[in-house]
């Protein structure tokens, strides 16, 4: 029956195909051999299925695997004591099953057993809380980590089963997401250390609906490394869903996390109002705690400044934007603007339709001989001669993009130190000369030496761009929903940061049950807003059945009867 786990009636009756997207479980006719080590008890917890006997003969399954896989091509190797293989090539039995199962394994990334012809042992090993092995769990928290949608490491999961020859469900979806709320959740609440030495990365996450996220991710200064902040440098110091925020809630966060941390040598942060009004506030009140401004963010601003003050660039944006949908579906579609960006994002990426500008206006004056094999000379100039009159203008742009450019360029690499503005003043010499270019020098040179001046004797990182990688993770986890508002699914940003190993997993199972994010998910979140959507017009839907029998059509409805206010 579809939706509901189903058990096979008798020994021949497949013990694979019995729904799919579901969970499913495993027919007490097809067990593991006893005396193996292969079989696991069932929790309750999360849906799976028990793995068949690892060292079980082929030959002895009472299930008609043949019959249950149709359109794929098995090899049954009579009373071998191993696994069914095939060539993932062409599908023909491999006549060393032993390199082929080595192949597979190198192939997946997977340590190699100590035994030959077997898998991993920790597709053998259980886990707290779970139906499937370690191997499983493992894998598919490290595959959604690194860009695989949910529903792809499921349908993964199915074409390695058969790939491999084992009588194991893919774990569907829904149970994945289980495993990374839970993962973390364990990241989020698991003790850090207090220390004197923190340094705090901090930044709100803006979705559909009133709530927003508000993050700390944290690393101590001792541990901090010579390149650009990554993902798996940082710890999840403070997660919290709010509905408002303001200085004083965010200061009141702050104090929160120092009780339980520590009081932070550094916090950095970008130019939010309610971010900048409570570091301000936190500032006051500990000295000691240096708050550092996002490069990225500042040399935005700047660019936003000294832009939106030429009269000639709000001219040529808007020609651009004139322009792309009227060839966007022509011949000329592959010399299109590129489309704009909403918001502050917009002044992060200018550069992109600076470049445009000054490089079409080279192909209208010089068009090289891929374009005229699909264009005329003369239509470049009838579609694009327009550029002629922003050249001067688009000369002045590039420099002053590029100059910002360097700045985050050098921040990124170099960190605030002792030795960042000389850095800074070094590469200079390579960027594109304009004229009026030495009061955004000046601006940009202030700035670095009052946010190195911080760093001391040591350095400190100066972008936020890691914690916007973790807000850019989740949503690509979320994908739909990140256009919805938020939902319990936030709490995944724990598992997307360091690498999952076996050992956290364990702990994080061990200690963190299914009820523990349920309840988070209620007190944090709530009913969200496609739960909140989805129950208002279901009531609307069962309203009008109800009605059904004396209403004709969705017009006779009462809202669509009531007389119009007459005017006084």
């Amino acid at each position: 029956m579809p939706g509901h786990d189903r058990l096979a009636a008798d020994s021949k009756t497949s013990c694979v195909d019995t729904g799919r997207g579901h969970d499913r479980r495993a027919n007490d006719n097809c067990p593991g051999q006893p005396g193996t080590d292969n079989t696991w008890a069932e929790t309750g917890l999360d849906g799976g299925l028990p793995v068949l006997g690892h060292d079980r003969p082929a030959a002895d399954l009472n299930c008609d695997l043949a019959e249950t896989c149709q359109g794929h091509d098995w090899a049954v190797f009579g009373d071998r004591l191993d696994q069914l293989i095939t060539d993932p090539r062409h599908g023909s039995p491999i006549t060393d099953p032993d390199r082929g199962r080595r192949e597979v394994a190198e192939g997946m990334g997977l340590p190699r057993s100590s035994e030959a012809g077997r898998l991993p042992e920790m597709f053998f090993q259980t886990v707290p809380g779970a139906h499937y092995p370690l191997g499983v769990i493992l894998l598919s928290l490290q595959w959604v980590r690194e860009g695989i949608s949910l529903r792809g490491v499921s349908r993964l999961w199915e074409r390695w089963m058969v790939l491999l020859g084992l009588a194991w469900w893919g774990p569907h979806p829904t149970t994945i997401r289980l495993w990374l709320l839970r993962y973390g959740h364990w990241e989020l609440t698991r003790p850090k250390e207090k220390a004197d030495d923190w340094l705090w990365v901090i930044d709100h996450s803006a979705q559909f609906g009133v709530l927003k996220c508000f993050l700390i991710l944290g690393i101590r200064r001792s541990q901090v490394p010579s390149r650009p902040l990554g993902l798996a440098d940082m710890a999840l110091l403070d997660l919290q869903p709010v509905a408002r925020s303001n200085g004083a809630i965010v200061e009141q966060q702050l104090g929160e996390q120092a009780e339980a941390t520590g009081v932070p040598q550094a916090i950095l942060r970008d130019e939010g109002s309610d971010l900048r009004v409570g570091t301000r506030q936190f500032e006051a009140e500990h000295p000691q705690t240096a708050v550092v401004y996002d490069v990225k963010h500042h040399t935005a601003r700047v660019l936003k400044r000294h832009l939106e003050a030429d009269a000639q660039w709000g001219e040529y944006t808007a020609a651009c934007g004139q322009w792309r949908p009227q060839i966007q579906q022509t011949p000329w579609a592959f010399l299109a603007p590129p489309s704009g960006r909403a918001h502050k994002a917009r002044w992060m990426n200018v550069g992109e339709l600076i470049r445009w500008g000054v490089e079409t206006l080279q192909i209208v004056r010089w068009p090289p001989p891929t374009v005229l094999r699909r264009v005329d000379k003369a239509g470049l100039q009838d579609k694009l001669g327009w550029l002629e009159s922003y050249a001067p203008a688009l000369v002045r742009w590039q420099a002053l993009e590029a100059l910002t450019r360097h700045t985050l360029d050098v921040v990124r690499e170099e960190g605030f130190r002792a030795g960042t503005v000389e850095a800074w003043e070094a590469g200079l010499v390579a960027l594109p000369v304009a004229a009026n270019m030495g009061p955004v020098q000046a601006e940009l040179k202030t700035y670095l030496q009052a946010e190195s001046a911080k760093a001391g004797a040591g350095r400190l990182p100066g972008t936020t761009e890691v914690i916007e990688s973790s807000f850019a993770k989740l949503k690509a986890v979320e994908q739909q929903q990140s256009r919805s508002g938020l939902t319990g699914l936030v709490l995944a940003l724990g598992s997307l940061l360091r690498m999952a190993t076996a050992e956290t997993i364990r702990q994080a199972f061990a200690s963190t049950p299914v009820s523990a994010v349920r309840r988070w998910c209620a007190e944090r979140i709530g009913a969200s807003v496609q739960a909140q959507r989805r129950a208002a017009y279901q009531a609307i839907r069962k309203r009008k059945r109800s009605r059904s029998r004396s209403l004709k059509t969705d017009l006779d409805f009462p809202i669509f009867n009531t007389p119009a206010p007459t005017s006084a």
